[in-house]
């Protein structure tokens, strides 16, 4: 998911343990958290609510993933 993001134009303001957080310069109010456990995937329900607040489609996730 952090790949992902930083392909679509969000930059890492911070790593603070596990979490990352993330702001993009179209939007500035919107700073997105996301956990990065090494071996688990994340919720679906997370990837949507990520998505939903980074302004992205499912569709659009998944065509690149």
């Amino acid at each position: 998911m952090v790949r992902f993001l930083l392909r679509e134009g969000w930059w890492i303001e911070r790593i603070h343990g596990s979490h990352y957080i993330l702001h993009h310069d179209n939007l500035p109010e919107v700073t997105i958290t996301v956990a990065v456990h090494s071996r688990k995937s994340m919720p679906r329900r997370a990837i949507i609510a990520t998505l939903k607040a980074a302004d992205i489609s499912v569709e659009e996730f998944n065509r690149e993933g």
